[in-house]
């Protein structure tokens, strides 16, 4: 994934996969379960994403499209994202902010301008893909929160 990919999503899912994040003990179930109900819903195989993630792959392929979306999809569940496939930055500020890690809201706070443009007008798959990428470049926090879900990945 190096440079590109997972989406969103994923870095959700990653987040509350670090054993310090779920103090609620309630975020990682349902993260982990909005991804893999959209996993199931597209059809996304778990070796075609991963293999997405590698730095220097060509994400153009169109067996990544699920992978890309699964994104989009946990997104909505997670109403970070509206029906109509619109981002709701609010929703996600509070999604960031409910894992009660100072470092990641602030992070948060830092890359959401610099990320904002590059998804301007972009919807759906597409805004959540490029959301994902701005961010996994923008981010060593997030970047880092990624590796350790990938890692994790690995050994299950």
């Amino acid at each position: 994934m190096q440079r590109s990919t997972v989406l969103l999503a994923a870095a959700l899912v990653a987040m509350a996969s670090l054993a310090q994040a779920d103090k609620k003990k309630e975020l990682m179930p349902r993260y982990l379960k909005h991804t893999l109900e959209c996993a199931k819903e597209l059809n996304a195989e778990v070796g075609v994403c991963k293999e997405m993630m590698k730095d220097g792959n060509d994400n153009s392929a169109e067996k990544y499209q699920p992978c890309k979306c699964v994104i989009a999809c946990v997104a909505k569940k997670s109403k970070v994202m509206t029906e109509s496939g619109e981002a709701n930055a609010d929703a996600f500020t509070a999604a960031v902010d409910e894992f009660e890690i100072k470092e990641w809201s602030d992070e948060w706070q830092r890359v959401k301008p610099l990320c904002e443009p590059v998804v301007q007008g972009k919807k759906d798959c597409v805004l959540g893909y490029d959301f994902f990428t701005c961010g996994y470049e923008k981010s060593e926090i997030f970047r880092d929160v990624i590796k350790k879900f990938i890692g994790g990945m690995d050994k299950s």
